[in-house]
């Protein structure tokens, strides 16, 4: 007769055959039939170098064990495994027709961005401290500097997350849901709460407006031309191994491949390109007479790029095909990369160096590596005392393009090009310039003072 479940027992025993211990475990982890466990290869010699593998074994089987029960032993799984499986889980979804690509694409992006640098920094149990863990997690959402819509919609896919967490049994309640800052106010109630806001300020004697001048993202915020052009610079040491910090385990890129590699941060800030967008940029999409990038594409995140195979892409965010305008300064530059894709890579302006199938996600680590060679170099050169200190990269990959954004908007006599809101918020792919305005507020500061200071002859203005 078989011996019942139990999903809460020891998965693993040791046993004695003579002067050697043998390792024995059920490979669900969870306790059933004793015809149905496994051995561990090889032996052990000692009894305490047996408990030491079995101690092991014994918490990774825990972890993964299957148990209905909510907030069960399902919990015992650290939060980087269960977000590997939930990313699997909803891929598996989006296969199965049940899921859009859209929010696929934002499930992926948020737990990337908010759930992979938590688990990285504590790879704890997805029992312990729950409400601890999602706290930190919907904090980092909070302080992203993203728009208000971002955010909700960031906090949204974390929600769902939360709501995985519990339909998988692993936790009893969902722990993202206190966290959430969300307006439940309706349209009839926002548009009544404005009334009498608007009323109380008509019988106000003083006069008030918002501006927002001062916020938002401003050229002081941004990554400036000249640390671009270091990660730039860094890269293509980093990438050919001519570096302090060589790589390891990579094999090192000549120097021509290294050098389209690294024109991809000076890329991605002359034409404001996302960063799946810019990997996807073929020549033909390229008008260098015009000087404009045609954006109708992004490469997948998964699978990217098999090796001998033409990339796999999808339609640009939202849908939206635009014309990125690139930076006259960056002409001559641009020549060159364009010229050496349609030679040597198929017109692809940056694919994968190294046949990476997930070049998505290789593409992030090579970045790392640059900024991390760029933090090595200025620690060190601080710490010999040198005359020239390198500069640090400290920003998030996607701030080439919040430095296009700014240094279009901002005017001549600030460092910028002046460019109107409209002409930066269509090349951009935002869905109207309130977006623009948004984000980068500091021009619209840099607008009144224009409007102030403006002037021009006014004949027999005071009679």
């Amino acid at each position: 007769m078989a011996r019942p479940r139990n999903p809460n027992g020891d998965p693993v025993a040791i046993r004695k055959k003579g002067d050697i211990y043998k390792v024995r475990y059920y490979l669900t982890g969870v306790i059933t039939d004793p015809a149905e466990r496994k051995e561990l290869p090889g032996v052990f010699h000692t009894q305490a170098s047996a408990e030491a593998q079995a101690a092991l074994l014994r918490e990774r089987l825990i972890e993964h064990r299957q148990s209905p029960l909510p907030g069960g032993n399902r919990g015992f799984a650290r939060i980087s495994t269960v977000m590997r499986e939930y990313l699997t889980d909803q891929s598996r979804a989006y296969e199965a027709g049940a899921l859009p690509l859209g929010t696929l694409r934002k499930v992926r992006s948020d737990m990337r961005l908010y759930v992979e640098p938590a688990a990285e920094r504590r790879d704890v149990r997805i029992k312990d401290s729950p409400g601890e863990l999602a706290g930190q997690i919907c904090t980092s959402v909070t302080q992203s500097g993203n728009v208000e819509n971002t955010i909700v919609a960031s906090q949204w896919a974390l929600g769902h997350f939360g709501a995985w967490l519990v339909t998988q049994g692993f936790l009893a309640q969902n722990p993202i849901t206190p966290f959430i800052v969300s307006n439940p106010e309706s349209i009839a109630d926002r548009k009544k709460r404005k009334r009498s806001e608007a009323n109380e300020q008509a019988a106000s004697e003083t006069f008030e407006i918002e501006t927002h001048i001062g916020q938002g993202l401003g050229i002081e915020d941004v990554p400036n031309l000249e640390v671009v052009s270091a990660l730039s610079d860094a890269m293509f040491r980093r990438e050919t191994g001519n570096a302090s910090t060589p790589n390891s385990r990579l094999r090192p890129l000549n120097d021509e491949v290294a050098r389209q590699i690294s024109a991809m941060p000076l890329f991605r800030t002359a034409t404001g390109l996302r960063h799946r967008e810019a990997l996807a940029v073929h020549t033909s999409r390229v008008n260098l007479d015009r000087l404009t990038n045609g954006v109708d594409r992004q490469l997948l995140r998964l699978p990217g790029w098999p090796e001998g195979e033409a990339p796999k892409l999808a339609p640009s965010k939202h849908n939206r095909i635009r014309e990125a305008f690139v930076w006259t300064m960056f002409e001559a530059r641009l020549i060159e990369p364009v010229e050496w894709a349609d030679a040597n890579s198929n017109g692809g302006l940056f694919a994968p160096p190294r046949n990476d199938l997930w070049w998505t996600e290789n593409c992030d680590d090579l970045w790392e590596r640059a900024v991390d060679l760029m933090a090595a170099e200025h620690e060190e050169a601080i710490t010999k005392n040198l005359n020239t200190v390198p500069p640090l990269w400290t920003w998030p990959p996607h701030s080439p393009r919040h430095t296009y954004g700014s240094y279009s908007l901002a005017p001549q006599s600030s460092g910028g090009l002046g460019w109107s809101i409209r002409m930066v918020s269509q090349s951009m792919g935002h869905s109207n310039e309130r977006t623009t305005e948004e984000i980068y507020r500091h021009a619209i500061g840099q607008e009144r003072l224009t409007v102030r200071n403006a002037s021009i002859d006014w004949p027999n203005l005071n009679g």
